[in-house]
């Protein structure tokens, strides 16, 4: 596929105000962790994640199988 992957390791000292930047500073990212704890409601609103409702059918036909889908 002829792609680089970067990875950003952050310790658990300084991982919210990273993870603040790298969601609020307009940075480009492919992938992030998330979940409840780490403030996801929190920066889906203000629109850091992107709805990947329309990609899911071409992308991940398995996933879709397997998830039901009010999730």
């Amino acid at each position: 596929m002829n792609t680089t992957v970067k990875l950003n390791f952050t310790t658990w000292n300084d991982w919210s105000t990273k993870y603040n930047l790298l969601l609020t500073a307009g940075e480009k990212i492919d992938m992030i962790f998330v979940s409840s704890w780490a403030g996801y409601f929190k920066y889906a609103k203000q629109g850091a994640f992107m709805d990947l409702t329309s990609l899911i059918p071409k992308y991940a036909p398995q996933v879709q199988k397997q998830v039901p889908a009010q999730d």
